[in-house]
């Protein structure tokens, strides 16, 4: 199959053209069924990497044919075993800016929120909660939360967070798996999180009381979040301890999608007029 192009345009599992390569894989398990299972239980790591202390994230740039700078990100880990593992996360381009603080804060994708919703709480500690989205514009949706604790909260909530990546008409484990304290990260403004909680409503994470609270209208910095995240649908799961009694649970659904172009930065036309 010479000069036969392998890879399409957008390969996102829920893409309409994702490439000859897929597209022939995706034929060839409908005949065998090793490959079938082999397709419908692959991650993008082994779920040893939750299990490991050693983790390391490897970024190297070079430069392609076309003179554009390429940067690939690499995860290595040790697993319960002793052995060395390497997983590949992506190829991207950074030609625009090289520099430390540009690939730290990117503008390469936006999120896309579909959901969020609050698929239950514990009445002995929450009086209420309902999460919403609203609509800022066309394109961008708005988070809306309301809750009323019933107990002195402080400074002691606790979030287990939890990554999922719909692959094959299913939401699977990604390997993103944190415990936070929500105050010390309220703190840290981790995220735009101390930003948006001012702008947006009245709550503080480190001085919670009983009184309501209300979340009205916030938007989302993508800016601020780990940048080369790979494209794709998502659910996060976030549920919330007091100390270590889980209490209340909230799920975002979305998207994370290409940035697009913006209008001042197309190519000029080189017709007359």
């Amino acid at each position: 199959m010479q000069e036969f192009a392998f890879r399409g345009p957008d390969q996102l599992a829920d893409s309409h053209n994702i490439g000859n390569y897929v597209e022939l894989l995706s034929l060839l398990a409908q005949q065998d069924e090793r490959l079938k299972h082999r397709l419908q239980t692959l991650t993008v790591f082994s779920e040893a990497i939750t299990d490991t202390s050693f983790v390391a994230i490897i970024m190297d740039e070079t430069r392609d044919i076309s003179n554009k700078s390429q940067m690939s990100t690499v995860c290595r880990y040790i697993t319960t075993d002793g052995e060395v593992q390497k997983r590949f996360l992506r190829l991207g381009n950074i030609s625009g800016d090289r520099t430390a603080p540009r690939l730290a804060k990117h503008d390469d994708y936006d999120i896309k929120l579909d959901i969020f919703e609050c698929p239950w709480y514990n009445k002995s500690y929450l009086k209420t909660v309902e999460a919403s989205l609203g609509w800022y514009n066309r394109t961008e949706r708005t988070v809306n939360l309301k809750l009323e604790p019933l107990l002195e909260l402080k400074n002691n909530v606790f979030v287990d967070a939890q990554l999922y990546k719909f692959t094959s008409n299913e939401y699977r484990f990604f390997p993103v798996t944190v415990t936070l304290n929500a105050c010390v990260e309220y703190s840290r403004n981790a995220f735009g999180l101390k930003d948006m909680l001012d702008k947006f409503s009245n709550l503080n994470l480190c001085k919670m009381v009983k009184k309501p609270y209300l979340l009205r209208n916030a938007t989302l910095d993508a800016s601020r979040f780990p940048p080369h995240m790979p494209r794709g649908s998502y659910k996060l799961v976030a549920q919330f301890l007091l100390h270590s009694i889980p209490y209340a649970e909230v799920n975002f659904y979305g998207r994370i999608v290409d940035k697009p172009l913006e209008w001042t930065k197309l190519p000029m036309s080189k017709g007359t007029y």
